[in-house]
Parts: structure tokens; sequence; C-alpha cells
């Protein structure tokens, strides 16, 4: 039995090899994490790359299915194909909810756009549309981007109100 419901990694120079390893971990244990909620690894700017973050979300798919809470805030190098992982991961998981993951923040990832915001916007809604509303109306992105960016871009786009983007003051 596994007690953990909480995981708070952040802070930890984590690098690409520790996502790995976390992988690794997860993925050959006996059991599945299922008492795991939350798991926040914040600030760890070295864990990013794009087969880490496929990996990442791949354990948490295949291993972690009770868990609610992705925090990957403040991670630099972190930049829109997350959005790409993050579809995918939903096209594989979502279906016959096989995960509760509600919320993936990524507040203060400085490398992520508005385009990139619109790709996801469009391609979650694709999701949307094939028949599985009732996970998708409980998701929650979190991303902050400057407020002259936002009032410039959003004149001219819509965004899902899943998509919860936090004007910041940096510019």
């Amino acid at each position: 039995i596994n007690p953990l419901s909480i995981i708070r990694l952040d802070d930890n120079l984590l690098d690409i090899n520790d996502i790995q390893l976390f992988y690794q971990s997860i993925v050959h244990r006996k059991t599945a994490m299922d008492n795991l909620q939350h798991l926040y690894l914040n600030s760890n700017p070295d864990i990013y790359s794009f087969d880490s973050m496929e990996l990442l979300f791949k354990a948490i798919g295949q291993r972690c299915p009770n868990l609610k809470t992705l925090s990957l805030r403040r991670i630099n190098l972190l930049n829109d194909e997350i959005f790409k992982i993050i579809v995918a991961f939903y096209k594989k998981y979502g279906k016959d909810k096989k995960t509760k993951l509600t919320t993936i923040s990524l507040v203060g990832c400085s490398s992520i756009s508005l385009e990139g915001i619109d790709w996801f916007n469009k391609n979650l809604f694709e999701l949307q549309t094939d028949k599985n509303d009732n996970l998708f109306s409980n998701i929650d992105i979190l991303i902050n981007i400057p407020k002259t960016q936002i009032i410039k871009h959003h004149h001219n786009h819509r965004w899902d109100k899943r998509i919860v983007v936090v004007g910041c003051a940096k510019n």
C-alpha cells in the first residue's frame, strides 16, 4: 500500500536524468501509486526536454490514475511543446476516465507563447467534441503571460474558459 498523496520536489535542482529515474521507479513498481494526488516539480529549471516531459506524463498516465494536480511552475525552458504532450496525454488517458489530472500549472514558464496557447486551445477543444466532455469540463491549465501581450492578443482570439491565463507585470 502506498500512503503518499503528495510529492513535493520543488527547488531540488532536479535534471532530465532525475525525471528518467522517476519514470523508471514509478513504472516498475508492483502496484500503481493510487494515493498520489499532487505532484510538485516547481523551480527545477533543468528537468525540461521534450523526451523527459513525455516520460513524466507517461508515468502519470500509466501508474498515477488519481493524480489531480501537476505543478511545473517556473521551469523557464518549458515551451509550447508541452502543449503537444498534454494533448497527447488526454487523448490517450482522458478517454474512459483513466486519469483524474485536472490541474496543470505552467505559471512562470516564460518560454510559453500566446501562439502555443492558441494551438492548445484549438486542440483541447477538438478533444472535447470527441465525447469526453465530462473530464474536460473540469480541467484547468494555469499559465501567466505579460498583461500587454494578453490585451493585444485577446482582441482577436477567444480561449476556452478552462485555460486560465493570468496577467503578470513583466513585459
